[in-house]
Order: structure tokens, then C-alpha cells, then sequence
């Protein structure tokens, strides 16, 4: 029984390290700032950084957040 408990628990273990580490780290945009949840342009000051943040999370191939809304590749156009 007690064979079965260690062989358990290792396997736990493992199912933990696994999640761990799938689990993006804490990414930052390029002023510093933590990625957290979806992101719009309100939460850029500059359509320089939001372009960063774009390019740097998946480009137009992969534009999660929706911030290339006439995908033209240029991203929050309306900002300085």
C-alpha cells in the first residue's frame, strides 16, 4: 500500500511540474508593464508600444488581444 501512495504522489508531482511550466511566465510589454488579461489600445500610451506588444505576442498571424481591427498590420493607429 504504502508502494502505491509514493507512486502517487510522484505522479502528482509531475502532473504539477507539467502545469508549471506550460504556464506562461510573467510577460511584460516593452515599457515594463505586466501582461495581464486581454489588452486594447487604451492600455498603451504610445502606438509604439502597443506595435511592440503586438509584434512581441504573435504579429497579425496571431492577434489575440484584437488589436488590428483592419488588419493591416499597424495596430492602434489612433494613438501619438
Amino acid at each position: 500500500m504504502k508502494k502505491y501512495f509514493i507512486w502517487i504522489l510522484l505522479v502528482i508531482g509531475v502532473i504539477i511540474l507539467c502545469v508549471w511550466w506550460l504556464i506562461p511566465s510573467n510577460t511584460s510589454t516593452s515599457n515594463g508593464s505586466p501582461v495581464v488579461g486581454d489588452r486594447d489600445c487604451s492600455d498603451f500610451s504610445t502606438q509604439r508600444d502597443a506595435q511592440a506588444f503586438f509584434e512581441s505576442n504573435g504579429g497579425p498571424t496571431n492577434d489575440f488581444h484584437g488589436l488590428d481591427r483592419d488588419k493591416d498590420g499597424v495596430v492602434c493607429e489612433t494613438l501619438p
